[in-house]
């Protein structure tokens, strides 16, 4: 499963041709091409119980890309054990409950805002918050707006937000 923005579809549809083990592509923002499902309908249509899913600890969860030390991206197999291990345990050291809301300034690309700050909320009910760019007035007015509890990252986006509001201190 390709699962996609809307802004995305001539990227996808131009590699196409390389995406042979693609089965079923989604799309998010009801747009329509390279034969996508719309997101929102399968939401809409989806039962409300659990899926049954034989998924054992040990079977690849993720495939994260990292630098490395070389600057090359490396393909990190992390199992549905580490995932789980470790979302409990981020979620349990930072206190995380189903009433934090947590706004997603980095790219979920990014091993912690993923492990750390994305599903932590999602396995205990709480709420995130995506925001497709860093725009320092945009986070300032989504802190107010969603009630955000938890906002994770880089020391320039905090500096960035004090100096347009020193108010939020």
């Amino acid at each position: 499963i390709l699962l996609f923005e809307r802004q995305f579809i001539s990227r996808i549809e131009r590699a196409r041709p390389e995406l042979g083990r693609i089965e079923r592509f989604i799309c998010v923002g009801r747009g329509y091409g390279v034969d996508a499902l719309d997101y929102e309908a399968l939401l809409q249509d989806a039962p409300d119980d659990e899926p049954r899913a034989a998924i054992q600890p040990d079977d690849l969860g993720v495939l994260m890309y990292t630098s490395g030390t070389t600057g090359r991206p490396k393909g990190v197999m992390i199992t549905h054990q580490h995932q789980w291990v470790n979302t409990v345990l981020c979620g349990w050291e930072m206190g995380i409950t189903a009433a934090d809301r947590t706004l997603h300034v980095a790219p979920l690309y990014h091993s912690a805002a993923y492990h750390n700050f994305l599903l932590p909320p999602v396995m205990v009910g709480g709420c995130n918050v995506l925001m497709p760019t860093v725009d320092p007035e945009r986070i300032a007015r989504a802190l107010a707006q969603e009630r955000i509890s938890i906002l994770f990252g880089v020391p320039t986006i905090y500096v960035r937000l004090l100096e347009l509001h020193p108010d939020l201190a």
